[in-house]
């Protein structure tokens, strides 16, 4: 008996509008990259510098918008574009949820050219209420893909709701990257304690709170921030800088941008601090670096981790928590050890390309995975 072919998948048009590359964009071409070959996509973006990686990466076909500020100019940017670039019969992903009002008003023109309309999300509304009305536009997609079971939690009745966790690079790369830190770890003097916030520096990743609450932390740790401001702050990430060297001295370190597979280098434990996190994209590389996390008892990244096997949870907000974990970490080489062991196995698993790609465009199509 002959087989039917299989059904051509539909074209994907990934719109976004987000400024800026930071964690979601590097997430994009990830999975861009896991897609290629079996997903035609094209890109819909007013980022340069995510356009240009896209193409040098190869990934399909670019439309550039010009980039404007103001999220309602944001939209006005992306309106004709809209409205004469997304063909019948296509899949159009939006990866920036700020442009949700303007699909929504065209979803009558999608619903006729038999549009399928599927959100990436990846922020949350829990801590910042403003999100809460394009989290309700929600609704009117056909279909959600979040980040973690407490971005699900957010959706409102409606779409189908799909849990994905991002890919963090190629599985043998991160493995040879973490004999590489795993070494130069061993190398630092054993009894300092190196401890890293990975990111951006913004009030809502809790950098301020940590750098008061480091204070408390062992006399020989030190703290790293790698990372910077996102953008104009008002001067937030100039003050916490200064203040984290004022408070702490020698046992701060600013080491600015790092590149991606060096951020983990000369690392025992990496700090998620923001209660609300999406997800925790850096609780997955550390493991699988061999560095462990430490992540507060609320939010996405509190998924990634079993306490005591694959990294260490504190309370969330809770300062003396987290000095107590860190001094737990310091003081028992053993459990240093294990965690250091058991979490890469773990890590790959959940972050398995190969299950993330399937996963992904059974979702693209509306299919079960």
């Amino acid at each position: 008996m002959t087989r039917a072919p299989s059904p051509t998948p539909r074209p994907v048009i990934v719109v976004t509008g987000a400024p800026v590359m930071w964690g979601a964009e590097i997430s994009l071409l990830a999975i861009a990259g896991l897609l290629k070959g079996a997903v035609p996509l094209r890109l819909l973006s007013s980022n340069p510098q995510l356009v240009e990686r896209w193409r040098s990466e190869r990934l399909g076909p670019v439309a550039q918008v010009a980039p404007r500020a103001g999220r309602v100019s944001r939209m006005i940017g992306f309106l004709r574009p809209l409205l004469r670039g997304i063909p019948r019969h296509s899949t159009l992903l939006v990866f920036d949820f700020y442009l949700l009002p303007l699909v929504v008003a065209l979803l009558p023109l999608f619903k006729l050219k038999r549009v399928r309309v599927v959100v990436d999300l990846h922020d949350s509304s829990r801590r910042n209420p403003k999100r809460l009305p394009y989290f309700q536009l929600l609704r009117f997609a056909d279909a959600v893909i979040c980040i973690s079971d407490y971005l699900a939690g957010q959706v409102p009745p409606g779409p189908a709701v799909h849990v994905i966790h991002r890919p963090v690079g190629d599985r043998a790369a991160a493995v040879a990257a973490a004999a590489a830190v795993r070494a130069t770890a061993e190398d630092v003097d054993a009894p300092r304690l190196h401890v890293g916030l990975v990111g951006q520096i913004t009030p809502d990743k809790g950098v301020a709170e940590v750098v008061e609450w480091f204070a408390a932390a062992p006399a020989d740790a030190v703290l790293h921030i790698r990372g910077a401001a996102p953008g104009d702050d008002g001067g937030f990430a100039e003050r916490t800088l200064a203040r984290a060297a004022a408070t702490l001295g020698p046992r701060f370190v600013y080491d600015g941008m790092v590149a991606r597979d060096e951020v983990m280098r000369g690392l025992d434990a990496v700090v998620v601090a923001n209660p609300d996190e999406p997800f925790g994209r850096t609780v997955i590389e550390a493991q699988l670096a061999g560095v462990v996390p430490l992540v507060p008892d609320s939010g996405g990244s509190r998924e990634l981790v079993e306490p005591g096997e694959t990294g260490l949870v504190y309370g969330a907000g809770d300062g003396a928590s987290f000095a107590a974990q860190l001094a737990a970490l310091h003081g028992d080489a053993g459990l240093r050890s294990r965690l250091r062991a058991a979490a890469p196995a773990r890590a790959a698993r959940l972050a398995d390309p190969h299950r993330i790609s399937r996963r992904y465009a059974a979702a693209l199509e509306g299919k079960a995975a």
